[in-house]
């Protein structure tokens, strides 16, 4: 199934540049519709699906990046502690 964006973006900096409008964040309708945008833009520019967007997004990518951030927290601690 193929998914329509709700706005015309051509590339990413249309995509971009709408989420700096602030009229992006008016209500949180406005704002989900952008990220529903977000996801069926990359969907697209993949040729993926839209769940299949959502899972590499949400399931993949976003936990490695919590768990590389997370990391980094405990080396700067260990860092911290040697150097008090």
């Amino acid at each position: 199934m193929k998914y329509r964006l709700q706005n015309d973006y051509d590339n990413v900096i249309d995509l971009i540049d709408n989420l700096l409008d602030i009229n992006t964040f008016k209500n949180s309708d406005t704002f989900f519709n952008w990220c529903v945008d977000v996801l069926i833009f990359i969907s697209n520019t993949l040729n993926i699906s839209y769940e299949e967007a959502n899972i590499l997004i949400f399931v993949i990518i976003h936990p490695i990046i919590t768990m590389i951030l997370a990391l980094v927290v405990l080396k700067q601690r260990r860092k911290i502690k040697r150097l008090s």
